[in-house]
């Protein structure tokens, strides 16, 4: 089943997502929300979740209100033709997240991103960014005050190839490949502590 067999643009699908991974972690996946455009009236945004087997469980395009302006007619015609979610539709996609446990690269901008029913559901959100810190460090690499400031820079500071795609879904599993790489590279206990 490819990742479009889950999600079509205006409503699930009937296929369910496959919730038992060969993976040790199968609770586990990687979020990557995105700014596509803003109009002062909309802002168009891409929420992407991928798991550690390489899946992408979802990849949606969602028009939210921007917090100046309001939405005009284009903004809600392009919602009811089906060309973009809003935040209900959003919510309802995202269910497959329920008892997931996700790893944001910036969790805190991460959550106040996501729909206060899908933060509820979720069984944590991960930070990405933070534990980079800490593994960086005990590994040796000398970082500068703000570094990294992204995933790529974190990526190609330990010397894994950027993702060079500004796609939501691509960025999801290079995230993925990031938490690879610190999960090889950090002690036992945190392992555990941080994939729950």
């Amino acid at each position: 089943m490819a990742w479009s067999d889950l999600w079509r643009v205006g409503g699930m699908s009937r296929a369910q997502p496959r919730r038992a991974p060969i993976s040790r972690e199968p609770d586990h996946a990687y979020l990557c929300i995105r700014s596509v455009a803003a109009d002062g009236q909309r802002h168009l945004m891409q929420y992407a979740v991928a798991d550690d087997l390489g899946s992408v469980l979802l990849s949606a395009f969602v028009r939210t209100d921007s917090p100046v302006g309001y939405p005009d007619a284009a903004a809600r015609a392009a919602v009811e033709a089906g060309h973009a979610l809003d935040s209900q539709g959003l919510a309802a996609a995202m269910r497959l997240c329920r008892g997931l446990r996700l790893t944001a690269f910036g969790a805190g901008l991460s959550r106040g991103l996501l729909p206060p029913e899908v933060s509820a559901g979720l069984a944590g959100l991960d930070c990405a960014r933070e534990r980079f810190l800490k593994v960086a460090r005990r590994q040796g690499l000398r970082l500068a005050p703000g570094e990294p400031a992204d995933l790529n820079e974190a990526r190609r500071l330990v010397g894994l190839p950027p993702e060079r795609s500004e796609d939501a879904a691509l960025r999801a599993l290079a995230l993925g490949g990031l938490c690879r790489w610190m999960s090889e590279h950090a002690p036992l206990a945190e392992r555990r502590t941080f994939l729950g």
